[in-house]
């Protein structure tokens, strides 16, 4: 009797899980199934840590995204969401991509591939019924639907209408694009301006252009208007808002864009790395001049990387750190790799850990072995891996 009890209540509770995972499985979509079929979470689980190292989350996390207005995106076992500094669920684990957007909303991609405009509380703002959507800068976002590309508004209008393989923001109140040929420069109204191989920036009112019978040319850009200012350029480096490099007739000048001065350049640059200085090559050792082609550094180091909040990263026989401005060593080099400076702080290797320096070279956290990875700080709050290799 004992018997024939148990397996009559062994038989409603598996038919009582039979039900609940039928009832589960409505919920799911094919599509959602089929992701899920090969996907594995990472080893290292993701968590978020303070300037002092403290874990601020529980370490759950398959992926982290940097923090935004005290709300950062998750990704837990697969599924995108919305939490709190403080781990607290705001926008349910659900979404196959979920990242901040403008004006306090995220953009979400659900497992059907559907976007939607979310407020940080997940109400639905609208529906988004394109193959790709980028979160939105100033109302407009890039959007692209069966294989082309345009901008859209916040109306779903058509900005730059989808005709291109690919599209840019909008920089200097124009936009690049891609197309079967090229690159395209376009106006605000969709005009295309300027075609060529290669198009891109040089300052915020110059562009250049580059094909290969022809070389680089630089436009002064001004209302609208693209007005060709030097052809047959050889080679060209972009700098800062007033000069760029270039060889012309095989010749090294610094060409000032305003101006159209030249000032003859003997050195082989590499790039520019801010506050008007740039890096050359001598021996194959790396050093620092001025626009004015004055020494600022001489030839030492192996790598010289651009300026970040004042300081750059260098390198010598293996061995990281940084230097200021005036090409002085301001952080010496001990570190097994260095990362640049964002507002004040530095992530750097020091033995098998990675720890965060401040900008007067001061120990903010000499790091732990516990993590494999820290990303850069934001706002005194970083990323970080665990390091499942221990």
């Amino acid at each position: 009797m004992k018997s024939m009890l148990l397996k009559r209540n062994i038989f409603y509770f598996v038919c009582l899980l039979g039900l609940l995972f039928s009832c589960n499985s409505e919920n799911i979509s094919e599509q959602e199934l089929r992701y899920f079929e090969d996907y594995e979470s990472p080893p290292g689980a993701w968590t978020l840590i303070n300037l002092k190292g403290e874990q601020l989350v529980k370490p759950i996390y398959d992926n982290i995204r940097d923090p935004k207005n005290q709300l950062v995106p998750v990704n837990y076992k697969g599924k995108w969401g919305l939490i709190t500094l403080s781990g607290e669920v705001v926008i349910p684990h659900r979404y196959k991509e979920l990242m901040h957007s403008e004006n306090e909303e995220v953009l979400a991609k659900t497992f059907e591939d559907q976007y939607l405009r979310l407020t940080y509380e997940g109400k639905i703002l609208d529906t988004l019924d394109f193959s790709f959507v980028s979160t939105f800068v100033n109302g407009l976002a890039r959007a692209c639907t069966n294989g082309s590309c345009g901008i859209l508004n916040k109306r779903k209008e058509w900005i730059i209408p989808p005709k291109y393989t690919a599209i840019n923001d909008f920089e200097n109140d124009m936009v690049l694009a891609d197309d079967s040929e090229g690159k395209v420069l376009l106006d605000q109204s969709g005009q295309e301006l300027i075609k060529d191989t290669d198009v891109f920036w040089i300052s915020s009112q110059y562009l250049a252009t580059f094909n290969v019978s022809e070389g680089y040319k630089i436009y002064n850009v001004k209302q609208g208007i693209a007005t060709m200012e030097l052809a047959g350029i050889d080679e060209l480096i972009v700098g800062n808002e007033e000069h760029c490099y270039i060889k012309f007739q095989d010749k090294g000048y610094f060409y000032m864009l305003h101006s159209k001065k030249r000032m003859p350049c003997a050195s082989h640059l590499l790039n520019y790395v801010g506050h008007g200085l740039w890096s050359f090559l001598d021996e194959s050792k790396v050093g620092l001049i001025s626009s004015n082609s004055d020494e600022i550094l001489q030839p030492h180091f192996d790598l010289i990387y651009p300026f970040e909040d004042g300081f750059s990263v260098v390198a010598l026989n293996d061995r990281w750190g940084y230097i200021d401005t005036l090409g002085n060593t301001a952080i010496p080099l001990h570190g097994r790799l260095a990362f640049g400076f964002h507002k004040g702080f530095a992530r750097i290797i020091y033995g098998n850990s990675i720890a965060i320096i401040d900008d007067k070279a001061r120990m903010v956290w000499e790091g732990s072995t516990k993590y494999l990875e820290v990303k850069r700080p934001i706002n005194g709050i970083a990323r970080a891996q665990l390091n499942y290799y221990k």
